[in-house]
C-alpha cells in the first residue's frame, strides 16, 4: 500500500515532472501559450526538476525556455518568495543574476502532488 507524502523507491519525481513539462511544451506547438500556458507551474516543476537533477536554477536559467519577459518571470520570482514557495540562495546584486530555489515546504509538496497524480495515472506516468 502506497501512502501520499512518503517517497518510495520506485517513485521518480522527477520523471514526472518532466512528462508534465514535456506535454506543456508540445501544446505550445499547437496552441499560443496565452490560452493554454501555465507559467508558475511551470516554474515549480522547472525548479523541482532542477533540485532533483542537484542543480540551483539562476532567474537566467528561468527566463531560458519559457515564453516570458524577464519583467514578468521576476513578477511571478516574487510571489512565489512572498507566498513562501521559494527562497532566494544568492544575491542578484553580487552576481548579476540571481539563483533560487524551493522552498522545503514548497518541495515537499510538489513530491507529494507528482506522487499522487503518479498513482491516480500510473499508465500516464
Amino acid at each position: 500500500m502506497k501512502m501520499a507524502g512518503f517517497k518510495t523507491d520506485l517513485f521518480e519525481g522527477r520523471a514526472v515532472a518532466r512528462t508534465l513539462l514535456r506535454e506543456s511544451q508540445a501544446r505550445s506547438q499547437y496552441f499560443d501559450t496565452d490560452l493554454l500556458g501555465d507559467p508558475v507551474w511551470e516554474l515549480l516543476l522547472k525548479l523541482y526538476d532542477a533540485e532533483e537533477s542537484k542543480r540551483v536554477c539562476s532567474t537566467k536559467d528561468l527566463r531560458t525556455g519559457f515564453n516570458m519577459s524577464a519583467d514578468t518571470i521576476m513578477r511571478w520570482i516574487k510571489v512565489l518568495e512572498r507566498r513562501g514557495l521559494l527562497t532566494n540562495i544568492a544575491d542578484a546584486e553580487l552576481l548579476d543574476d540571481g539563483l533560487v530555489k524551493l522552498t522545503r515546504p514548497a518541495h515537499r509538496a510538489m513530491e507529494n502532488y507528482l506522487m499522487d497524480i503518479s498513482q491516480r495515472d500510473p499508465e500516464r506516468f
